[in-house]
């Protein structure tokens, strides 16, 4: 035998379907300050409350169709310019940087920035985040996205308006194992909970003279709380209670005014962010009639131990917890292959014995994958709610 020739090779290039964004900024609080020259103070104080400005990120596979959160990344950076000036600085205090603690700008180890300075009203300031993200489906692969928002200061000379104050953390979680209960009246799961707030002037409460309105934003879209799935009851009062099985991240956000026909809001607000606390789970799998084939014709079945962490307690989630929150993808692979071979849903699994014979005495492995249900969706068709008795169906993947 003799090599005579090399064929010209083929050469194979990756194309993958560009990914459409969805990048805003959130924020624990507004962008809007106010001076008031009768007693040289700024509302709200960001010495006092600093302004916490969060990427948040989502992308969407159209080939795939799904939705992911990507890793972002360095060199993700914040930057900033003031007044009327074309210059941007970069801001690379960080929080383990000397004096951060009392700096206007600190870049956390989340990539969110936090915000002491309290913006004159001749000289707002535009803040930009400039957010590389790893592409989820190809490890290496790195895209970029930006976004500004602008920090302005309005001037009063007159009237000293009240807080609004909120008696609850400015970020809260909701971890739906714990949190949720089941509602058999309507067949579902809820996860209630409450926002308190109040107006005060001068230390002096003053909710009674004071007209709330609560708002609820998500994905950089705020809309009046009662429009939105998420809500229960309590728009005008001082409490309001939504139902956090409807979505798995919220900013709650409280307004207040003098009266229900007033059309300007108080300068101050409140903010309360809620988002889902992933479970901490240890996952075990459990064989029901053992792990040695000794019949060719008895199926071998298969379940799943679930240790939830919380705290310092461990708790073992039955089987009705585990049906009602998570999902299992079952796989077997060969102790010397790499090779998955799919096994399909469930939350436990049975299969013939021929499928992990072998007479070369090579163990199979049988595991699951553990995914999370998310939060409840309306359901579609041909892009409408579909509805039963006159109201919207939900349900969750």
């Amino acid at each position: 035998m003799k090599k005579v020739k090399t064929t010209q090779p083929a050469v194979i290039v990756t194309e993958l379907a560009p990914l459409t964004e969805s990048f805003h900024i959130e924020s624990n609080g507004t962008y809007q300050q106010w001076y008031y020259n009768n007693d040289g103070s700024y509302k709200p104080d960001r010495q006092i409350t600093p302004l916490l400005l969060i990427p948040r990120i989502t992308v969407y596979d159209p080939e795939s169709r799904d939705t992911y959160r990507p890793l972002i990344v360095q060199p993700t950076a914040w930057t900033y310019r003031q007044g009327d000036s074309d210059t941007w600085h970069i801001i690379d205090v960080t929080e383990s940087s000397e004096g951060a603690g009392a700096a206007d700008y600190v870049m956390r180890n989340d990539f969110s920035l936090l915000v002491r300075k309290n913006v004159t009203s001749q000289s707002p300031v535009d803040i930009r985040c400039t957010l590389h993200y790893e592409d989820p489906r190809l490890q290496g692969k790195k895209y970029s996205v930006e976004m500004n928002v602008t920090l302005a200061t309005n001037t009063d000379t007159s009237v000293l308006y009240p807080d609004i104050l909120m008696d609850c953390p400015p970020m809260r979680r909701f971890n739906v194992v714990k949190d949720s209960v089941y509602d058999s009246a309507r067949k579902m799961l809820k996860g209630l909970m409450t926002f308190s707030c109040r107006a005060t002037k001068n230390l002096t409460d003053v909710s009674g003279g004071t007209y709330f309105v609560w708002f609820i934003r998500e994905n950089g879209t705020e809309v009046l709380a009662e429009n939105h799935p998420c809500y229960v009851s309590g728009q005008n009062t001082q409490l309001l209670t939504v139902d956090m099985m409807y979505s798995e991240y919220i900013t709650v956000v409280c307004r207040g005014k003098q009266s229900s026909t007033a059309s300007v809001f108080f300068p101050s607000q409140a903010v309360s962010e809620v988002s889902w606390e992933t479970p901490n789970v240890n996952a075990v799998t459990k064989a029901l009639n053992g792990t040695t084939i000794d019949s060719i014709d008895r199926p071998l079945y298969f379940g799943t131990i679930l240790n939830m962490k919380r705290g310092n307690g461990i708790s073992v989630l039955d089987d009705d917890t585990k049906k009602m929150h998570f999902l299992f993808n079952w796989k077997r692979r060969k102790a010397n292959s790499s090779v998955k071979t799919d096994c399909g849903w469930g939350a436990e699994l049975e299969i013939p014995s021929s499928a992990a014979l072998d007479y070369n005495k090579i163990s199979t492995q049988v595991f699951a994958d553990v995914y999370t249900r998310g939060a409840y969706k309306a359901v579609t068709q041909n892009g409408e709610s579909v509805t039963q008795n006159g109201e919207i169906v939900y349900e969750r993947s």
